[in-house]
């Protein structure tokens, strides 16, 4: 059997993995499916599934999901919050799966792709106590459109704090702060100094835009404000930070350099997705060892690309 059809097969089983979970019902594998094989017989995919799947949460004004609303998107953006983007990364599994870490739940729900087995930015178990509380100060470093904003207000959050420097997804940002409480948003980077520097830009692919360009993956780039997460906590004179969601497309080192105050000082929980699309000069481990050089305390765990901390029995 070649390559490309176990390739076909393997996402095939991903979708039927779906249909056992729960994600999908089997009037939904059934258009995927559609999709698929017309896609290969006639070189064009309907869209029978992603039409469907949108249906499912599409509103009026918004976007429902249970507690969580978002703004409508524009096709192509839609396309990649819904196929594969922070629907399956975080609100899914808020949703549906109360944060739920169970390795046998996830592998039965997307056994096919290493994505979803990624999910979600909380992790409970093995003496690590890594989820937003009712209550919290959230700095959401990397917020897009501000999916995991409102995941964290939906979870009760007291104020999150969402930084986007990417002006299109600010943008949906600010309206993602009107459908969700306690959502504050600020138009910066986050960084290891407060300057101003250039980001660099995929107009294909709003979700890879990066301060890095080691491989050349964005073709353009803007300049935009960085500040600290120190600086800002100083700034806006915060008591406490609770939770800290990183997802910077390799940013993350210079971030949490320009965090060292409040680790030591708040330690707060810490969910990152480690990126290497960007040709990124550090592994998961050197950001181990950065966390701990500030605060001993912490203790780190790796799941897929994710990694948690949090300091026990805080």
């Amino acid at each position: 059997m070649s390559d490309v059809m176990l390739r076909k097969l393997k996402v095939v089983r991903g979708a039927f993995q779906g249909v056992r979970s729960g994600v999908d019902t089997w009037w939904e594998f059934f258009l995927f499916c559609l999709d698929r094989m017309l896609s290969t017989l006639l070189g064009k995919n309907p869209r029978f599934y992603h039409k469907r799947k949108v249906k499912n949460f599409k509103g009026k004004d918004s976007y429902r999901i249970k507690d969580i609303r978002l703004p409508l998107l524009d096709a192509e953006t839609e396309d990649t919050f819904f196929w594969q983007g922070p629907f399956g990364q975080t609100c899914f599994h808020y949703c549906y799966f109360k944060d739920c870490r169970d390795e046998a739940t996830v592998e039965r729900s997307h056994g096919a792709t290493l994505f979803w087995r990624e999910t979600p930015y909380a992790y409970v178990g093995d003496g690590l106590d890594v989820e937003i509380l009712p209550g919290d100060v959230v700095i959401d470093a990397g917020s897009w459109i501000g999916d995991f904003a409102a995941y964290a207000s939906a979870k009760g959050a007291g104020e999150v704090y969402a930084f986007e420097p990417s002006p299109p997804a600010f943008n949906y940002l600010v309206q993602t702060t009107k459908l969700n409480p306690n959502i504050y948003p600020f138009q910066e980077g986050l960084g290891d100094a407060v300057s101003e520097i250039e980001l660099f830009v995929d107009p294909a692919n709003a979700q890879c835009n990066s301060f890095l360009d080691g491989d050349g993956v964005c073709r353009d780039a803007i300049r935009v404000p960085v500040t600290t997460i120190d600086a800002f906590v100083a700034e806006h004179g915060l008591s406490r930070v609770d939770f800290i969601k990183i997802s910077v497309q390799g940013y993350d080192m210079h971030l949490l350099r320009g965090a060292r105050k409040t680790l030591q000082r708040y330690a707060p929980k810490l969910s990152m997705l480690y990126c290497n699309a960007h040709s990124v000069p550090y592994s998961m481990e050197d950001v181990r060892k950065l966390i701990k050089k500030f605060n001993p305390k912490y203790r780190v765990m790796f799941r897929g690309k994710k990694l948690f901390a949090a300091v026990p029995d805080l």
